[in-house]
């Protein structure tokens, strides 16, 4: 006989299951401080160069920044302490520690 699942069920969405299950796992700096990073990433680190590196991810500190080029990654190696000064003050504390380079999709 086959199981059938129960009529008053409904299906849940990936994304819900996926939240759910991996919640307690996430960094105690989740989507909030992510969302603030986003949010003050062009005022901090001006148009010309958040066209060409955005917020990838974050995670216990540490801010991962993809960059169009190697020319970017190189430039943006010099700027780091800066950066990160300009986005903790904007945030209002040292959320982030350190930003790490790569190259890959914006």
């Amino acid at each position: 006989m086959i199981n059938q699942r129960p009529k008053n069920k409904r299906f849940t969405h990936i994304s819900t299951a996926l939240n759910t299950t991996l919640e307690p796992f996430r960094s105690r700096y989740a989507k909030g401080d992510f969302q603030e990073i986003w949010a003050s990433w062009e005022a901090a680190v001006g148009p010309e160069i958040a066209k060409n590196a955005k917020p990838a991810g974050f995670r216990d500190g540490c801010l991962l920044v993809s960059v169009s080029c190697s020319v970017w990654m190189q430039h943006l190696q010099f700027l780091k302490s800066d950066i990160t000064e300009r986005i903790n003050t904007a945030y209002g504390s040292p959320i982030i520690r350190d930003i790490r380079l790569r190259i890959g999709q914006q």
